[in-house]
């Protein structure tokens, strides 16, 4: 049976991703009351766990607390990492951990945040999901409602999950009121710029159409589309079927760009307007004269006459703060996913051998 493109869940729900950002906004007072009484506590290291697409959400959400002035070490692992190794140390007093879970259910979540407990270690759970194990077992929680997803795959849930994660990390930097306060402010301007970028969905469907005989993607981004790129990945595998990668760009040049031999790869090059610009330019130059077919994603303006030679295929209407460029990258990529999906006759929601909590530990 053809799948039915505007019917599904998956579809919905990335179509709600303005939905869901709106109500992680209304929540800003109570993150910041949360930030403040972490700050009480005077903790020395904080751990923000995922595992998945989750795991994405914890590593875009840790970044304010790396690149600002903070008193905390501030780390992302995977929850099962935090099991095994982190949660061994001897100062679970002196430790926050911040867990990421769309249901609240995940076996490997729970299993980290019962063991950072017995340390000592206050918990903090952000999830979709109300009444949820890890709102139980945390001592404050984050619920946003409106991203919970009835799709197996996640979506409005990984965005709006991180939009909460990078907003308790600006209030938990060492930063100036007014400093954190400009910071904030620019999330506001995610719903409008989310709501740009959906209006031009029938540019992603046309991308998905022209590459749907490939089946090798590789993802390259900087620190803060990385994120994004390593989500992107995942979703092409899940909803589509495809082998998908993702590295940091010019990682790509260190052994990967042997594969210009091959010619059943599209590389989607993700380009931020910050001091990475210049060499990811000479790394776009780079592969497409070694014969790679390169699909861009970046937030430049206007036809400068400096970067003539480059085909933008697609340009996120985003000028705000650098934290929540993961968050606007992913949204076209979503769909494009999306409709690779549903062009092959593949159900989004329900992939196959997935399952949309995973419990056992």
């Amino acid at each position: 049976m053809k799948i039915n493109e505007q019917t599904t869940h998956t579809y919905r729900e990335i179509k709600e991703v303005p939905l869901a950002i709106e109500e992680v906004l209304g929540k800003i007072p109570a993150i910041k009351e949360i930030a403040e009484y972490l700050q009480e506590r005077k903790p020395r290291e904080i751990y923000y766990i995922g595992c998945g697409s989750s795991y994405y959400v914890a590593y875009g959400a840790i970044l304010p607390l790396i690149f600002e002035p903070s008193e905390y070490i501030g780390r992302a692992v995977p929850a099962s990492e935090f099991i095994w190794y982190y949660s061994k140390k001897n100062e679970g007093s002196r430790e926050v951990v911040v867990a990421f879970s769309r249901s609240g259910e995940t076996g490997e979540i729970i299993e980290a945040v019962k063991r950072a407990k017995e340390k000592g270690a206050i918990a903090v759970g952000v999830t979709c999901t109300k009444g949820s194990t890890l709102t139980k077992i945390t001592d404050y929680s984050i619920v946003i409602e409106k991203a919970f997803e009835n799709s197996f795959v996640m979506t409005k849930s990984y965005v709006s999950m991180q939009l909460a994660g990078i907003l308790l990390s600006v209030h938990l930097t060492g930063l100036r009121d007014t400093e954190k306060d400009k910071i904030i402010e620019d999330a506001r301007n995610l719903l409008t710029t989310a709501s740009k970028i959906l209006d031009d969905e029938k540019r992603y469907r046309s991308i998905a159409e022209e590459d749907l005989h490939v089946e090798h993607f590789i993802f390259l981004g900087t620190t803060f589309t990385h994120p994004s790129m390593l989500e992107a990945s995942l979703k092409f595998k899940e909803m589509t079927y495809s082998y998908a990668e993702a590295m940091h760009a010019l990682e790509f040049r260190h052994g990967p760009i042997a594969l210009a031999k091959r010619k059943d790869i599209v590389i989607i090059l993700s380009m931020l307007n910050d001091d990475s610009l210049e060499a990811l330019i000479r790394l776009y130059r780079n592969l497409v004269e070694k014969g790679f077919q390169v699909r861009t994603i970046s937030n430049l303006y206007g036809g400068s006459q400096k970067f003539k030679d480059i085909s933008f295929d697609v340009v996120i209407p985003w000028e705000g703060n650098r934290y929540y460029a993961s968050l606007t990258y992913i949204i076209p990529l979503y769909l494009v996913a999306y409709y690779r999906a549903v062009l092959k006759n593949y159900n989004p929601d329900r992939p196959e051998h997935l399952v949309k909590v995973v419990k056992e530990f």
